[in-house]
């Protein structure tokens, strides 16, 4: 399994180079805008965000498998589709926490710099945290691949995965901007 994944990870390393740069590039331009406008950083923004970034990162490491006929060499290879589907998975899961240590070294950094003393921040950068935000990386993409597997495109996946979830990133996304107004 192991071998498959570094296989997969081989085959999509230009699109794992493109995220290293663009996660951090957003969560840098994100920052920098509260900094700038508010003078503080809203953790609970911020939270959205790298979440948002590192889900979508590992389910789009997925569909360009299934998109760039990468897919058509991992089954002919003699392997079982669970050990595949699992390895799917696994990478994905190691992408998006991949991304989310970029992104967490990014705010690590603008804490430093800005001396920012936020409670929630604090608490974001602990270790309980980060594996907070790790599990909830890993419940989005535990919910949201099975639909993809099973509809690959179309509009059935966006009803059963995209429609959810963004109406309750939205919720809180709503819920931050009332915090922010009062």
């Amino acid at each position: 399994m192991c071998k498959l994944i570094r296989k997969d990870f081989s085959v999509g390393r230009y699109y794992i180079m493109g995220m290293a740069v663009i996660i951090p590039l957003i969560t840098t331009i994100a920052i920098m805008a509260m900094i700038s406008d508010y003078g503080k950083i809203f953790a609970g923004i911020l939270l959205l965000i790298l979440i948002g970034l590192c889900t979508v990162s590992g389910f789009l490491f997925v569909a360009l498998d299934s998109d760039c006929d990468r897919e058509a060499l991992f089954v002919s290879l003699p392997l079982k589709r669970s050990s595949l589907v699992i390895a799917r998975y696994t990478s994905s899961f190691l992408l998006a926490t991949g991304g989310l240590g970029l992104a967490l070294l990014i705010v690590l950094i603008a804490d430093t710099l800005f001396g920012i003393d936020d409670p929630i921040l604090t608490l974001m950068l602990s270790r309980s945290g980060i594996l907070g935000l790790i599990s909830m990386i890993l419940i989005l993409l535990s919910y949201g691949l099975p639909f993809f597997f099973k509809y690959s495109s179309g509009s059935s996946m966006f009803k059963a995965v995209l429609f959810p979830v963004s109406l309750a990133l939205a919720f809180q996304l709503l819920y931050q901007v009332v915090l922010l107004l009062k």
